[in-house]
């Protein structure tokens, strides 16, 4: 049994900057090697059918599918924006994998972050650790304020810290679930944490087949708890919500 503090799933500082007036120089045709980037080291997930790897003219070489694990080794300095949408503004990030490198739309880029709690547990002898992600798009909020864009999602990954490989947590979907995540009908599981509700997990106790995480949800006015079990028996890891308890003020 562990006992955890907070959650959160903020963008690293170094890429949580937003400045409109980049998005604005951005909407004019690139010209080739006109984009410039920053340093960056780290792990994601790709979120997405099909995620297109660009050259550096911005043109497709290949595919990666959905779920895969990549190296993170640059972010763009500016946001583009291929619609007067601001909500689709995004960050291309340079990824490399074992067979390819090459330039992703950052709105497919979910990076692994460090969780600001203890989510490290041991199931049958495997030391296991759950993390949240950020991505490279516009999220809740920016440096002016809350931004009311939600064209994003909030997965966590589970860690097989034996041999390092992080894994998509997919949902058994029923009544629970669809209540808990508020419909937006994706396939993965989710920790909130943005201008809705913040999710916080409390305890992780271990079952036969994995383990169950009493997660406490705080909203604008008032708060829930609700649990989560998360199957660790097969390679391809599953949740299933078990209760979501009524909200209390």
């Amino acid at each position: 049994m562990a006992s955890c503090g907070q959650t959160t799933n903020e963008p690293q500082k170094q890429i949580s900057a937003i400045n409109k007036e980049q998005i604005k120089a951005s909407e004019r045709p690139l010209e080739k090697n006109t984009i410039t980037f920053q340093e960056l080291n780290g792990r994601a997930v790709l979120i997405g059918e099909k995620i297109n790897v660009l050259n550096d003219e911005l043109k497709a070489i290949t595919t990666l599918n959905e779920s895969s694990i990549v190296d993170l080794t640059g972010f763009s300095d500016s946001l583009y924006q291929k619609t007067d949408d601001y909500c689709e503004a995004f960050r291309y990030v340079k990824i490399n994998t074992d067979t390819q490198k090459g330039i992703v739309d950052g709105r497919n880029v979910y990076q692994l972050t460090e969780s600001q709690q203890d989510t490290s547990f041991f199931y049958k002898d495997k030391n296991f650790e759950i993390k949240t992600t950020s991505f490279f798009g516009i999220g809740f909020d920016d440096d002016e304020g809350l931004t009311f864009c939600s064209k994003y999602y909030e997965p966590v990954v589970i860690i097989n810290k034996d041999i390092n490989q992080p894994s998509l947590i997919e949902i058994i979907e029923n009544d629970i679930s669809k209540k808990a995540s508020w419909k937006d009908n994706f396939r993965y599981l989710e920790l909130m944490a943005n201008d809705g509700a913040l999710d916080k997990i409390e305890k992780i106790e271990q079952t036969q087949s994995g383990i169950i995480l009493t997660i406490k949800r705080e909203f604008q006015e008032g708060w829930n708890e609700y649990q989560v079990e998360i199957k660790l028996i097969e390679e391809r890891y599953q949740a299933e919500y078990l209760n979501y308890g009524e909200i209390k003020y």
